[in-house]
């Protein structure tokens, strides 16, 4: 059975922390997502969670199923390239 996600948890997830900024002895950089790859990652990443192993670890096929019927709700269609 397929767990579902909190939709009030995933309206949160657009809009949110877009900048990464990383510091290393080189130097700093800054790294900007849509909000659609933010989002499409926070959703990964609760199937993910939602999504336990039988003895550890992930449920692989359960978290990719959850992901692959969560994301057009939770984020609507993907941006077109043009």
């Amino acid at each position: 059975m397929l767990m579902s996600i909190d939709g009030a948890d995933l309206s949160s997830v657009s809009g949110g922390q877009n900048t990464v900024t990383t510091r290393s002895p080189q130097g700093e950089r800054t790294t900007t997502r849509s909000d659609y790859a933010y989002c499409a990652d926070k959703v990964t990443e609760a199937c993910r969670t939602m999504s336990p192993g039988t003895l550890w670890g992930t449920n692989e096929a359960k978290a990719a199923q959850c992901t692959v019927q969560s994301l057009p709700q939770a984020c609507g269609l993907p941006p077109s390239g043009q």
